[in-house]
């Protein structure tokens, strides 16, 4: 269940909740590097897969397509850094623009990908999905 085929209506809805939140955060916040949570970017996968409806969403939504930049963090020697800022910048402006906690919010499962240099076994840390990484659950 990891790419979404079998989640529960609930948390359907909750995820598109949060996906609809990280894309009004992308508009708001046009010029600022965020990250979603593994389950709103696997989301977001979905959405870009109807090619033309995601288009047609995009320019709704804002004016122009949306490009999905999976690449964050992979280049250079500074990689994990610009993938703990690019959390932490979301964590922020979703906690400041909703005034709600960001991450494990009870009605959100708690899956994220996190890149194999912080992951441990046991670890609960919440984190972002930029790149490729483990995914798990806490």
């Amino acid at each position: 269940m990891k790419s979404g085929e079998g989640w529960a209506l609930e948390r359907v809805e909750a995820v598109e909740t949060e996906y609809r939140r990280f894309l009004y955060l992308l508009k708001a916040f046009p010029k600022v590097e965020i990250a979603p949570l593994k389950d709103v970017d696997t989301f977001w996968h979905y959405h870009i897969l109807d090619t033309m409806k995601y288009a047609s969403d995009c320019e709704q939504i804002f004016g122009y397509f949306q490009h999905h930049y999976p690449y964050l963090g992979m280049e250079g020697k500074n990689g994990l850094e610009l993938q703990q800022q690019a959390g932490e910048r979301i964590r922020e402006l979703y906690q400041a623009t909703f005034n709600l906690p960001y991450a494990g919010a009870a009605d959100l499962p708690a899956a994220w990908c996190i890149g194999p240099d912080i992951a441990k076994a046991g670890d609960t840390q919440t984190a972002w999905c930029v790149s490729p990484g483990i995914v798990k659950a806490a």
